[in-house]
């Protein structure tokens, strides 16, 4: 998984890309198969600076950070 964010004052954009490097297809994320990515964008308010998660998961199962 990999996180881009651009954050002003009160409020940021990040885009979140999902790679599925396993060997079964993902389900409920429009069905990424193996090797596939797919890339998310949002923007969103906030009150001040947070540290980034220390784990990530996608369906209940651990995620890579890269």
């Amino acid at each position: 998984m990999t996180v881009t964010t651009n954050a002003w004052n009160t409020g940021l954009t990040a885009s979140v890309t999902i790679t599925n490097t396993g060997t079964t297809t993902i389900n409920g994320w429009g069905a990424p198969a193996p090797g596939v990515s797919v890339t998310i964008g949002y923007q969103a308010g906030h009150t001040g600076n947070s540290p980034a998660l220390p784990v990530f998961t996608l369906n209940g199962t651990g995620c890579t950070s890269s």
